[in-house]
């Protein structure tokens, strides 16, 4: 279950920072070029789904400390 979680929290943190990254490139060219509706139009297209995906990654981080360690498991 460890595995699992551990993989889970890798492939959202991943999906998160990826999305994150493409919001601010987004934004910050909407912002060069003046335009405005493309920095709204990329919040809405790519900010949802990277905040989601950043919450689940936080509550996956989250549950994941819970485990306890190998080492003190003997």
């Amino acid at each position: 279950m460890k595995s699992i979680v551990r993989k889970a929290f890798t492939l959202f943190l991943i999906i998160f920072m990826i999305g994150g990254t493409a919001l601010v490139l987004g934004q910050l060219i909407g912002l060069i070029i003046q335009n405005g509706n493309l920095m709204v139009k990329t919040s809405e297209l790519v900010g949802t789904p990277t905040f989601i995906c950043a919450a689940i990654a936080g509550m996956l981080g989250f549950v994941y400390s819970y485990f306890p360690d190998k080492k003190n498991t003997e």
